[in-house]
C-alpha cells in the first residue's frame, strides 16, 4: 500500500513537471477557479501565507500584496522551477519564496502561517485527511485556510463515455463534497463551504483528452491496461461523447469544485 502511494505521488509529480512549461497557456479553467478562490482570501499585510500546490505561481503572485510573506510549495520540481523562472523575487513587491514539498508532510514548524491557500491541488492527496491535518498543524490558532478542490462529479462526461467502451478506469475518482467537509471537521476545522460547476467546451474528442493531459491531470491508479488508444477506440469515444453530450457541435467537460473556508475549532 505504501509503495502504491509513493508510486502515485511520483507519477503525479512527473506528470505535472512535464506540463509546467505550457501549463499557464492551457489551464484556463484552473485560472478561473483560482480567481474565485482568491476572492475568499482575507488580506493580512503583516502575516505569512502558504500556497500549497502553487504550480507555476500565477495565483501565488496575485496574493503577494495581501501578505508580508508568501511561500509557494509544490510536489512537482518542474513546477517550482517554472515558478522561480516566471516570478523572480527582485521583480515582485513583497517577500516570496518557493520550495519542493509534499502537502502530506509539510517542512514547517507548528503554527508557521497565518493563512493557507490551495487551489486544485489537494484532491491528489489520498487520503485527504493527512494533508488537512498538516494544514491544521502549520496554521496559527486564529488563522484561516481557503481550499478549492475537485470533487465527485468532475469529468463526469469522460467517465460516462469510457464506461460504454470498456471497464478500464481512465478517469480519476474524486471525493464527494460532503466527505471533504467531514474530513476537514475531523481534522479540527470549522468549515464554511460552497460548490460550483465549471465547464470547458471543445471541438472534438482529441481536444477534450488533451485538455486534461496538458495540465497533468491524467494520472489515474495503475489498474487495468493503459495502452494507447487505437484509432477505432478513439472514433468510438468521440461518437459516444457527441451523441450523449454535444451542444451545437461542442463537447463539454465539467469540473465540480468544492470551496472550503477553514478556521481552527478551538
Amino acid at each position: 500500500m505504501i509503495d502504491t502511494v509513493v508510486d502515485k505521488k511520483r507519477r503525479i509529480a512527473y506528470q505535472f513537471s512535464q506540463s509546467a512549461y505550457r501549463y499557464d497557456d492551457v489551464a484556463q479553467v484552473q485560472l478561473d477557479i483560482g480567481f474565485d478562490a482568491i476572492q475568499l482570501v482575507q488580506a493580512n499585510t503583516l502575516g505569512k501565507l502558504l500556497d500549497i500546490g502553487c504550480g507555476t505561481a500565477r495565483l501565488t503572485r496575485m496574493l503577494v500584496d495581501k501578505f508580508q510573506h508568501v511561500c509557494g510549495i509544490d510536489l512537482a520540481a518542474g513546477m517550482i522551477e517554472q515558478a522561480k523562472k516566471l516570478n523572480p523575487t527582485d521583480d515582485i513587491k513583497g517577500f516570496i519564496d518557493f520550495h519542493i514539498a509534499d502537502a502530506e508532510s509539510l517542512p514547517f514548524p507548528d503554527k508557521s502561517f497565518d493563512s493557507i491557500f490551495s487551489c486544485m491541488a489537494l484532491q491528489w492527496c489520498t487520503p485527504i485527511q493527512q494533508s488537512l491535518a498538516e494544514a491544521n498543524r502549520v496554521l496559527t490558532d486564529d488563522g484561516r485556510a481557503v481550499l478549492a478542490l475537485l470533487s465527485e462529479g468532475s469529468m463526469s462526461e469522460l467517465q460516462a463515455t469510457w464506461g460504454e467502451i470498456d471497464s478500464v478506469p481512465r478517469v480519476n475518482q474524486f471525493i464527494p463534497h460532503r466527505e471533504l467537509v467531514k474530513a476537514a471537521q475531523q481534522c479540527g476545522f470549522k468549515v464554511l463551504e460552497q460548490q460550483k460547476t465549471y465547464t470547458t467546451w471543445h471541438p472534438n474528442a482529441i481536444s477534450v483528452l488533451n485538455s486534461i493531459r496538458h495540465i497533468g491531470a491524467n494520472v489515474v491508479p495503475q489498474t487495468g491496461n493503459h495502452s494507447k488508444l487505437s484509432r477505432q477506440s478513439l472514433a468510438e469515444f468521440e461518437r459516444i461523447y457527441k451523441q450523449r453530450f454535444a451542444v451545437e457541435d461542442q463537447l463539454p467537460l465539467s469540473y465540480q469544485v468544492s470551496f472550503l473556508i477553514l478556521s481552527k475549532d478551538i
